[in-house]
């Protein structure tokens, strides 16, 4: 379970070995590759393979919405664009890279493209500031019966 308002939240579970993991990666968490950790994380103590790995990304900001500062030119040099003397970030392409890098096959990666700040029906920090909720991405696995 993680709580999100704009931030990714990565939803994971091993085909082979079910195990999961659910991870929230706003642009600090990205930047500290807490995607690549975690699988790490989960090969280490459930012996994942990446291979076997699904991967659910949930609806966050999107680039066109996600204005930055230019720093993330230096941090995020291949997902920040410049618009009118404007920057903003691709997070959801800079975890993409992260999974490939981890070698979490794109076939096995469903993304939801809704955008957290134009859409209503989620919740944004970034767009309703202190008067924001939270939203709860969860993934579970139900015992046998």
């Amino acid at each position: 379970n993680v709580s999100i308002a704009d931030c990714q939240a990565i939803l994971m579970y091993d085909s082979v070995n079910h195990a999961i993991a659910a991870v929230h990666s706003g642009w600090k968490g990205t930047s500290l590759n807490i995607v690549v950790k975690t699988i790490a994380k989960m090969s280490e103590t459930y012996g994942t393979d990446p291979l076997d790995l699904l991967v659910y990304l949930a609806p966050s900001a999107c680039v066109d919405n996600y204005e930055v500062g230019k720093e993330f030119t230096h941090i995020f040099p291949d997902s920040t664009i410049r618009k009118e003397n404007k920057y903003y970030f691709d997070n959801r392409k800079e975890i993409l890279k992260q999974l490939y890098k981890s070698n979490v096959l794109p076939e096995n990666i469903e993304l939801n493209r809704e955008c957290t700040i134009t859409n209503k029906r989620f919740h944004s920090y970034r767009r309703d500031k202190s008067e924001s909720g939270r939203m709860s991405a969860l993934i579970g696995i139900r015992e046998p019966i």
